[in-house]
């Protein structure tokens, strides 16, 4: 039964703004992976792509793979992934990143980052058939419970 947690991984050249990025995702209840390069990021993917619900990168990064380049490969790799990007010099047109892709300026509110978050994966995340199950069962052991 898949997990209520949401698995993030947050690619960031900046060490302050990927640890500020984690710090907030992290005191919200996401588990968070963190990467300093797309080549980290893309072992990381390779490793655990099955765990991981959202790709959160910035665009410009050192490397051979910016964030639009990963943001790309992501989406044919593994297309589950939802997807947010973020950028302080660069506005990518829409065309350019990979569809159902969310763009985010720098600098961003958290606000902004959780609400963009909340909507990607409510939108690529399908239901846990077997939780509903669940939740069902639950509620007809409370309800016999109570007759009693």
């Amino acid at each position: 039964m898949r997990s209520d947690v949401t698995v993030v991984l947050v690619v960031e050249d900046d060490a302050l703004t990927r640890q500020l990025a984690v710090e907030l995702l992290s005191e919200n209840g996401h588990e968070v992976m963190q990467a300093s390069d797309a080549g980290r990021a893309l072992t990381i993917l390779n490793d655990q792509a099955g765990r991981i619900d959202l790709l959160f990168t910035d665009i410009q990064m050192p490397g051979h793979m910016n964030g639009s380049a990963l943001a790309r490969y992501v989406h044919v790799k593994w297309p589950w992934i939802a997807q947010l990007v973020t950028s302080g010099m660069v506005r990518p047109k829409p065309a350019a990143l990979p569809a159902a892709t969310h763009f985010l300026a720098k600098p961003y509110r958290s606000r902004d980052v959780l609400s963009q978050i909340q909507e990607l994966i409510g939108l690529t995340r399908a239901p846990d058939p077997g939780a509903e199950l669940v939740m069902a069962m639950q509620k007809r052991r409370q309800h016999l419970a109570m007759r009693h």
